[in-house]
Parts: structure tokens; sequence; C-alpha cells
């Protein structure tokens, strides 16, 4: 099997960048909003 090497801090500064990018946005709600609102909401 494929051993994958990641740094984990790495990737959660990423997803913190995602999540202040995507609440920052104007998004009326709607399905692509809502499915980027519940994977932020899941991190």
């Amino acid at each position: 099997m494929l051993k994958l090497d990641f740094d984990r801090n790495e990737i959660e500064k990423v997803i913190d960048k995602i999540v202040r990018k995507t609440m920052n946005m104007d998004l009326t709600w709607d399905w692509p909003c809502g499915v980027a609102y519940y994977g932020i909401s899941v991190y």
C-alpha cells in the first residue's frame, strides 16, 4: 500500500485559509454555499 507523507500543520493552515475565504464570500443561500458551509462546519 502507498504511504502518504504529509505535514498536519500545513494541511490545517490551508483548511483555515479556505474557511476564512468561504465565510467572507457573499453567497446567497443556495446549493453551492450550503455545501461549502457544511464542509467547513464538519472541519
